[in-house]
């Protein structure tokens, strides 16, 4: 892709985030997957600029005074950085040429910073009004970063160094995460799905965050556990790495999705289940709204 064109995409994709109720991470996979013939370093590009727009959302449309085009958010974050309009000239896959009045508007913010001292907090911080003064702006601040890439080590089938040192065979660098026990770290975006430590399962993409949940249940064999909050399972696919391969299953409940070891004693992860753990109220005796439960089948 030319450099218009990965802005053009950049601004297709914005659209279709800010006009869906899908997290944004889910559109991206979809926009993508439907559009193999962007390759690897022209989908890095796109998505930093998208979120890069996302990051600094409310920010912008205070420059933009009002409701922001996708246009004018991918125009914005370039002038605020720096960047050159000229991408935008109606060339082949390249976005239409400005109109006046967003040309007018855009002037204005040559040679600004993102950052302005006339911003509420709320505003410089990225968050709703009313959430500005019940955190900590320091945290608030924090969050603006972009994140790190977090991996957890697959325990059925490596040791952290294991991975660590596979990892490093593909010239990614990788780290001990400071708290989760399983988890390694990579700076910055990198590709890491289509190498052979991903594809052979020796780790998974989780933030540490989500490896700490797991930690702190402390899941062993002997036990059953049921994930009640599950989104795509990767909680509970930590979770029944600490059986070690055998003892009872974990199981998530809301993503409709429910996991058990292949074998005893196996080093494979967790497989798909036919079954799903299921609830419905105890007897009206039951003390404390007991509920009873079926295992994974």
């Amino acid at each position: 892709m030319t450099p218009a064109g990965q802005t053009a995409a950049a601004i297709e994709l914005v659209g279709q985030i800010l006009g869906s109720p899908r997290p944004a991470d889910a559109v991206a996979n979809d926009y993508f997957r439907a559009r193999r013939f962007i390759g690897s370093s022209d989908r890095r590009a796109v998505s930093d600029r998208v979120w890069r727009v996302l990051r600094t959302y409310r920010r912008l449309g205070w420059w933009l005074h009002g409701e922001p085009t996708p246009r004018l958010l991918v125009a914005a974050s370039l002038v605020l950085e720096g960047g050159s309009l000229a991408d935008f000239s109606g060339g082949h896959f390249a976005p239409a040429p400005l109109m006046p009045s967003e040309r007018s508007l855009l002037s204005r913010l040559e040679g600004r910073a993102l950052d302005h001292p006339s911003m509420p907090d709320a505003v410089r911080l990225e968050v709703p009004d009313w959430l500005v003064a019940r955190i900590d702006p320091i945290e608030l601040r924090a969050l603006q970063e972009p994140a790190s890439l977090d991996l957890r080590v697959n325990l059925l089938k490596a040791t952290r160094e294991e991975a660590r040192a596979a990892l490093a065979a593909e010239g990614l660098e990788a780290v001990a995460t400071p708290l989760s026990p399983w988890g390694l770290r990579i700076e910055g975006r990198r590709q890491v799905t289509s190498g052979a430590a991903f594809r052979a399962g020796l780790v998974e993409i989780q933030d540490e965050g989500s490896q700490m949940v797991a930690a702190v249940v402390d899941a062993r064999p002997g036990m059953r556990v049921v994930d009640l909050c599950a989104g795509a399972g990767g909680k509970t696919l930590a979770l029944a790495m600490t059986f070690g391969g055998c003892g009872a299953p974990a199981c998530t409940m809301s993503s409709g999705i429910c996991w058990r070891p292949g074998t005893s004693g196996s080093s494979e992860e967790p497989r798909r289940s036919i079954g799903c753990w299921w609830t419905r109220p105890a007897p009206a005796r039951a003390r404390g709204g007991a509920i009873r439960m079926r295992g994974c089948g």
